[in-house]
């Protein structure tokens, strides 16, 4: 970008946006300012992001932004693993799918995208970053030829998947190195972008330490002039925090950084999640990354410690989860919810707990607990007595009912209803709660419906 914006009549305009195959279905959106982008425009792209559903990844402004930096060299790895006589392609082909739970292997992958867009893109990082990304004589070759040939039966290969998991972690790590982008992001590009399973650094938190050490051991020795990266010599777990702050505006705005899984929240949402609101300073703005704010509780916790007869497992992931509402609710300064795409059953209970709450128009909120035979349980009863009332209240809990925003902000369910554009720090902490307000015809009618008259 900063080529690009030498040749600008305002550089600080410039700024990159990295659309991912097929864009329109790909919810990735790499957004990569360089040093002399202001601030303004960085953020107006991240806005234009958001408008299109798309997750933003800040990047920085170097070869290969943050996915391709080590996706192309693990395409090229694979390629290697060939040429050298290591597995055949369809070995190739199925560890990957089988090890690294992929639907596509390496080889497929770049039939389907191109194969000299895999060595256009190597040899633009080789001619930045050196020798190790170059790539490989095969890849040369084939990009010539076509497709390569994927006819034949594998089976996952150790040595192969060894390979293949030493090259992502160690360029991932390199570029956390130079202060480029955090693990989050890194596996963030993976499972977004690339639609894996789980990201290089998960699949490092995942491994035993002695295959973290033999994989390591071998891609020393295949590439001894390429120092293991020190966040990986500690042998140590990655920190992935499923919640991230940053500072803009004045205020703290707080993420829920699960964007390919819907943000659902777990045990490890909610200690991120105290963690931030404890550490917060001034206003607090709540947000959901990518197309949804939270779609509720994980429901594989769930099932999962039914099925091993659990329960305590649930009533204490219960008990943390309404400490952490309660810390937030009580939040010395403003806080305030702004909602996009899905706020369902626990979603839609972390939003009730702010100050403030502020919709787009395509937001959908909902208690569809009833429908699975239980009740919100993170406090949604009684937090939204407060903000609907109670016949309003029981017909959206008893009948699941989900709303739009504009019908939100209408029944004071939301204090407002805003497009995504508008949803930036400063507008945001400037909304007051919206207070009582006269229901349309049709949401009276309902709430008269739902009302209790047993006790008068």
């Amino acid at each position: 970008m900063r080529e690009v914006a030498a040749r600008m009549a305002r550089p600080e305009r410039v700024v990159g946006l990295h659309f991912f195959y097929h864009p329109v279905k790909n919810r990735l959106l790499e957004v990569i300012p360089w040093e002399g982008t202001s601030s303004t425009a960085a953020e107006a792209a991240e806005r234009f992001a958001a408008i299109l559903g798309k997750v933003a990844l800040r990047c920085p402004d170097s070869p290969g932004f943050v996915v391709n930096r080590f996706f192309v060299p693990w395409l090229n790895e694979a390629v290697r693993l060939v040429e050298e006589g290591v597995a055949d392609i369809p070995t190739v082909e199925a560890t990957a799918r089988d090890g690294l739970r992929l639907g596509m292997g390496p080889f497929e992958l770049m039939n389907v995208t191109g194969v000299p867009i895999a060595r256009h893109a190597a040899e633009g990082l080789a001619a930045e970053l050196g020798p190790f990304y170059a790539p490989a004589p095969a890849l040369v070759r084939q990009a010539e030829a076509g497709p390569w040939p994927l006819e034949g039966a594998g089976s996952p290969s150790g040595d192969v998947l060894d390979r293949l998991l030493a090259v992502v972690w160690v360029v991932g790590a390199e570029l956390v190195a130079e202060g480029g982008a955090t693990p989050l992001d890194v596996d963030l590009g993976a499972r977004v972008g690339l639609r894996w399973r789980r990201g290089p650094f998960e699949l490092w938190n995942r491994s035993a330490p002695e295959d973290r050490r033999r994989a390591l051991a071998a891609f020393s020795r295949r590439y001894p002039e390429v120092p293991v990266p020190e966040l990986l010599a500690a042998g140590g777990e990655v920190a992935l925090p499923a919640v991230t702050a940053e500072r803009r505006d004045g205020a703290t705005v707080v993420w829920l950084a699960r964007p390919d899984r819907s943000n659902a929240l777990d045990g490890g949402v909610f200690e991120d999640l105290a963690r931030c609101v404890a550490a917060a300073e001034g206003p607090l703005v709540l947000r959901g990354m990518g197309k949804n704010f939270a779609a509720g509780a994980d429901i594989r916790f769930f099932l999962d410690a039914m099925e091993k007869r659990e329960l305590g497992r649930i009533v204490a992931f219960t008990r943390r989860a309404q400490e952490v509402l309660a810390a937030l609710e009580d939040h010395p300064h403003a806080t305030v919810a702004a909602v996009d795409g899905f706020a369902l059953g626990g979603g839609a209970e972390l939003m009730l707990c702010c100050d403030v709450a502020v919709a787009t128009p395509r937001a959908r909120i909902g208690f569809p607990e009833t429908g699975i035979g239980i009740y919100p349980g993170l406090g949604g009863c009684h937090r939204l007595v407060r903000r609907v009332g109670r016949g309003l209240a029981r017909f959206l809990v008893g009948t699941g009912t989900v709303v739009g925003g504009e019908d939100a902000a209408a029944i004071g369910l939301v204090d407002a209803c805003l497009p995504p554009e508008a949803h930036v720090p400063a507008d945001l902490i400037a909304v007051e709660p919206a207070g009582e307000r006269e229901l349309p015809e049709r949401w009276a009618r309902i709430a008269e419906l739902f009302a209790e008259r047993s006790l008068e």
